[in-house]
């Protein structure tokens, strides 16, 4: 009896195709297609030691948002002061299928003041990156005139 009601039930499969970050409802349940691709993996060190003193002057950091991983590190270091003088962040995201990186840096740094004048800046919008950079720089004024932005998706 058990198996004359299973053979008269009709079971019905369906394949559904999802894109990374799409959803799909099946009544109570909703199904998300995730990534498959992690991040990169990033260690936090001691990028500029004090051996004197033993101790760190400047460690690395490492900091996950969503689907990004923002790398900072020091590129100005003055070994006088023991001070980092302008940090550069990295930046990589990942939607599984495909990557894109954008890097913040100093772009003009200004060595009489011992400052950044400008930073380049990196902006998550969705799956694209926004990298803003300075397109003319005024040395006298000492700013930016005009940037340039330049969209990456991925």
């Amino acid at each position: 009896m058990l198996l004359v009601l299973l053979l008269s039930l009709q079971i019905q499969a369906r394949e559904f195709y999802l894109q990374v970050g799409q959803h799909l409802r099946l009544g109570n349940d909703v199904v998300y297609c995730g990534t498959n691709q992690p991040l990169p993996t990033c260690e936090e060190r001691c990028q500029y030691f004090d051996n004197f003193n033993n101790s760190c002057f400047y460690q690395t950091r490492c900091e996950y948002s969503g689907s990004c991983l923002k790398y900072t590190s020091c590129e100005k270091f003055d070994t006088h002061e023991n001070l980092c003088m302008s940090e550069k962040m990295l930046w990589t995201c990942s939607t599984g299928v495909n990557s894109g990186s954008c890097t913040e840096t100093c772009q003009h740094f200004d060595n009489f003041e011992n400052k950044c004048s400008y930073r380049t800046r990196c902006e998550i919008q969705g799956n694209c990156i926004k990298e803003v950079t300075c397109a003319r720089w005024d040395d006298f004024e000492k700013k930016c005139l005009s940037e340039k932005a330049v969209n990456r998706c991925f």
